[in-house]
């Protein structure tokens, strides 16, 4: 993203908007420092610019996979798709992804609003892999990994800054205790935050006994959540 100096008059309306704080007024004038830009393209997207002086430049790779998983409006090259992850449970009565015995985690780095470079994911990823954990061949992630047994990204994105990455898959739920330990001692090797979504099939009874392991491991469970009510039937 760049700002047509020649347009823009230096009123700053479009600063509050960058969910980043990359753009600065500099000699009545605004610009974007490179380095804090994940190239979301919210400046542009808001119109607040009288004068239209933002302006999408193309990018080259590896700057491109910022706006790859920055702006919600921009197709991941490997899925088609927009968004960052994959439908996971949601459609679950369909897929059967999900299973008894088994437990899925959505590791969302970056989420909400912090950011997240690939090289704190790839520290994630590789905890993930190393303690019994299955990448889902699906996810864009797991598409982007030179390794996905160990959870291993190409280093020449290593550095790039996103909003978000999410790390998808699933393990035997007798792991979910290890995964969970793992995570809470990452998270201070990691100079972001995550949001963590556990995916879990109820038993016939109607518990989900993943909710007391979360707890157990100091995990508070948010009430609300993603719920498949299992109306669909694969086709």
């Amino acid at each position: 993203m760049i700002i047509n100096q020649e347009k823009c008059h230096g009123c700053a309306l479009c600063v509050p908007y960058c969910v980043t704080n990359a753009i600065t007024i500099v000699n009545k004038k605004a610009i974007i420092d490179r380095e804090l830009c994940v190239e979301c393209s919210v400046c542009m997207q808001v119109d607040v610019c009288k004068n239209h002086a933002f302006e999408e430049d193309e990018l080259e790779w590896p700057r491109s996979i910022r706006r790859t998983y920055s702006n919600v409006m921009s197709k991941h090259p490997q899925t088609g798709m927009t968004g960052r992850g994959t439908p996971e449970m949601k459609t679950n009565e369909l897929t059967g992804k999900y299973k008894r015995g088994e437990v899925g985690l959505g590791v969302e780095l970056g989420r909400p609003d912090v950011c997240t470079t690939f090289r704190d994911v790839e520290k994630v990823a590789k905890m993930l892999a190393a303690s019994g954990f299955t990448f889902d061949h699906e996810a864009p992630t797991t598409m982007i990994m030179t390794d996905p047994t160990v959870g291993s990204l190409p280093p020449e994105i290593l550095n790039e800054r996103v909003i978000c990455v999410i790390l998808e898959g699933k393990a035997p739920t007798e792991k979910l205790p290890v995964l969970l330990e793992g995570l809470k001692k990452v998270s201070k090797e990691i100079d972001t935050v995550f949001s963590l979504d556990v995916i879990t099939v109820e038993e016939e009874d109607g518990s989900v006994p993943n909710i007391e392991i979360a707890r157990r491991l100091g995990y508070p469970v948010r009430p609300n959540a993603k719920t498949t009510v299992g109306l669909g039937r694969p086709a």
